[in-house]
């Protein structure tokens, strides 16, 4: 029983060690829901070009695509 509840108490005080805090301000909440929306609405309306036949053919990108190492 000892040893029951010394495992459950040890599980306790490190269970903050575990990754689950929370370490975000709603301002960084906010931009990361508003960056994400921004994201989708772009690639919305570029399927919608794509679909009504309207945008240019073209195999770039106009967003940064960070290069490969080498």
């Amino acid at each position: 029983m000892k040893r029951l509840l010394a495992f459950t108490l040890g599980a306790a005080l490190f269970s903050g060690l575990a990754g689950c805090t929370m370490n975000e301000d709603p301002q960084d909440h906010g931009r990361r829901i508003a960056r994400g929306a921004d994201l989708e609405s772009r690639q919305m309306i570029e399927d919608i070009d794509y679909l009504l036949l309207v945008d240019q053919p073209s195999k770039l990108t106009p967003y940064y695509m960070p290069s490969k190492p080498h």
